[in-house]
């Protein structure tokens, strides 16, 4: 698995088409982000994916976060990504490790029946905070999950999007950390949060 540093700096992926597979049990953008490993401050926009192959954990980011992995400040906007027999999500189709500050807006996930979500497709005990997605489902065994959710959901609406709530919730973190603000406030164009320059 991914055990590095990858920085977007706040650049977008469009249009992506193709996964990179791990020993062909995981496909996302990378594969396992390992224990150590960290992705932030990348977006994906117009995606379009479909995994035609047996059972993997998928996701647009990473097909699974293992526990010390961490995840933050990306987002997934105008994507589409179907694997009807794979644990799908969003960001990512497993999370052990840490997912926070991400969104994921006007994508449509399809997966396995009872695991795929906006953002994960199954929990396992990992972290998600100051996370959101208009998906209807943030993940959809959430029921069932023992993990950490703080500031993290599903089906929010169009005029919370636009109204700057999830914007400020977003920034929360950074925020308390007196850093750069990750996210600046929807205009009357865009519907979604957008990354600060």
């Amino acid at each position: 698995g991914y055990k590095g540093t990858f920085d977007g700096q706040k650049y977008y992926i469009r249009s992506f088409s193709s996964f990179n597979n791990d020993a062909n049990t995981t496909a996302g953008l990378f594969g396992t982000i390992a224990s150590g490993g960290v992705v932030r401050n990348v977006g994906m926009l117009t995606a379009y994916v479909t995994l035609n192959t047996n059972e993997h954990y998928a996701g647009l980011i990473a097909g699974q976060i293992l526990e010390g992995g961490l995840v933050e400040k990306c987002y997934i906007k105008d994507c589409t990504f179907n694997a009807s027999n794979s644990i799908v999500g969003g960001i990512a189709g497993v999370n052990k490790g840490t997912i926070s500050q991400c969104f994921v807006y006007s994508t449509t996930v399809t997966g396995k029946e009872g695991h795929y979500g906006g953002i994960v497709g199954d929990y396992n005990g990992g972290t998600i905070k100051f996370t959101y997605t208009d998906h209807e489902y943030l993940g959809t065994t959430i029921e069932e999950y023992m993990g950490t959710l703080t500031y993290a959901e599903g089906n929010v609406s169009e005029n919370r999007l636009k109204s700057g709530e999830i914007t400020y919730n977003l920034n929360i973190p950074s925020n308390t950390f007196y850093q750069c603000l990750s996210y600046s406030s929807a205009s009357n164009n865009d519907k979604y949060p957008l990354f600060k320059g």
